[in-house]
């Protein structure tokens, strides 16, 4: 699907809203923003959408001597991140305490699959900008969930 801000094709689960409010008024954030925010539709089974738990880590271009708000691309980064969330793609996520000092985050992340997940995030600005990197990516079946009391 196309419009006046563009979209990445992603593989053929995946359909790209026009972007509306305050990312529509964010010129800076590239048209790869788009494709987070893509719905996943066409479950196999009609079944629910499988989880996912995702560490991401330090790529090339983190800027050790800045924190985490300071690194290049953090408006663009935090701006894809809020729209995957608020389509439900990122279920939760933050910071995360590690023994490996490359580590950032652990995030629960619904997807069809896990080459779907990681054509989402190939268009995080921290990504297309080697500033982190999908370090690993485990299946998560969730049975405890108290987010729906």
């Amino acid at each position: 699907m196309a419009d006046a801000v563009g979209s990445l094709p992603l593989p053929g689960q995946m359909h790209v809203p026009p972007l509306s409010g305050s990312m529509a008024a964010k010129p800076q954030c590239h048209s790869h923003c788009r494709a987070l925010a893509a719905d996943a539709v066409g479950l196999p089974n009609g079944g629910a959408m499988p989880v996912f738990a995702v560490t991401t880590a330090k790529g090339p271009n983190w800027d050790r001597a800045r924190g985490i708000r300071e690194q290049p691309f953090w408006d663009q980064h935090a701006a894809f991140a809020d729209i995957l969330t608020a389509r439900g793609v990122i279920i939760l996520g933050g910071p995360v305490a590690s023994d490996e000092d490359d580590d950032i985050a652990l995030l629960a992340v619904e997807a069809p699959d896990e080459q779907a997940l990681r054509s989402i995030f190939d268009a995080d600005p921290w990504t297309v900008h080697e500033v982190f990197r999908i370090k690993r990516v485990r299946a998560w079946t969730l049975w405890l969930d108290g987010r729906s009391r």
